[in-house]
């Protein structure tokens, strides 16, 4: 019965779900692809369009895009570089407490991430 569990809890698809957004962030517009995420079996999938709703400086950590719920974290802090608006970079990262976050955005230093700048993101990470 237990090898059963572990098989179905290993096959999982929960389909795509759309993530709520922090106050801070939207939509980049609206019928774009909101944020969502998705387990498949030990791999969590993230991805969408954000932007935020007022300016952020480019050198603040901790700007929530989103939580994700419990089974859907990483057993440790994942990073990923991101493209955003013109050159612009920026760092998305997934802590165990399940927060999407949004930082460090800028082009060979740190910008302010105006209001309607374009924030997309796709990652993937293992979950035990």
């Amino acid at each position: 019965m237990i090898a059963i569990y572990k098989l179905n809890k290993d096959l999982v698809d929960t389909g795509w779900i759309d993530a709520t957004l922090s106050g801070l962030f939207k939509e980049y517009t609206t019928g774009s692809s909101g944020p969502e995420y998705r387990r498949e079996g030990k791999r969590v999938y993230i991805r969408g369009v954000v932007s935020p709703k007022q300016n952020i400086t480019g050198n603040t950590d901790s700007n929530t895009i989103f939580v994700l719920p419990e089974g859907f974290r990483p057993s440790k802090t994942e990073y990923c570089e991101c493209q955003g608006s013109a050159k612009a970079t920026w760092f998305l990262d997934i802590t165990t407490g399940g927060e999407v976050r949004m930082s460090r955005y800028g082009a060979g230093s740190f910008q302010t991430a105006e209001v309607d700048c374009w924030l997309p993101f796709s990652y993937n990470f293992p979950v035990d």
